[in-house]
């Protein structure tokens, strides 16, 4: 169940920040931006660095800040819910394993839509494409199978830093 919520955490900002970095961004700030993601991906002990991150920043930034606009916006969902966004023990792992993924999709999915032939981008501007149509209708497709590989990367990751929090509130004993 975390691992279905990171992902759909994670899914939709990684694939859009992989677009916005591949195809719209100046090349110098992709690049600097790359890196940086590469950075926080590959970090040896970035479990703890997320989690202490976690712990001390992003809890009471999305329960002082987040938790409330989303609240106001889309308070008629709370009868659907039954529950507080950050209340629910199962919320907290799902959303630090979203945060700790993205960069993967992010890698994975930029250098797959780099790898997309000039001319298929040339192709489309040429009949009258946007920028954007031709990002999304010729760009994207064509790229379809690499953007999946990366969400399937990501699942792989989530499931092996998933250590058991699916398991709420069950205390083991030591035999």
């Amino acid at each position: 169940m975390t691992a279905t919520v990171s992902l759909a955490i994670a899914v939709p900002l990684g694939i859009g920040a992989a677009i916005f970095l591949a195809e719209l961004a100046p090349a110098r700030l992709s690049d600097a931006l790359e890196f940086f993601i590469d950075l926080v991906g590959r970090g040896r002990s970035r479990a703890l660095i997320y989690g202490l991150l976690g712990v001390f920043i992003v809890v009471p930034l999305m329960r002082d800040y987040a938790q409330p606009a989303l609240k106001n916006t889309l308070g008629f969902l709370a009868a659907v819910f039954r529950a507080h966004v950050w209340n629910r023990v199962s919320d907290r792992p799902a959303s630090f394993l979203a945060i700790m993924v993205i960069p993967y999709i992010i890698s994975v999915s930029r250098e797959v839509l780099m790898s997309v032939p000039r001319d298929q981008r040339e192709a489309a501007l040429g009949l009258g494409s946007t920028r954007w149509e031709s990002t999304w209708k010729v760009v994207v497709p064509f790229a379809r199978t690499g953007i999946m590989g990366s969400i399937f990367l990501a699942l792989a990751r989530a499931l092996g830093e998933n250590d058991g929090s699916n398991d709420g509130d069950r205390e083991y004993a030591d035999d």
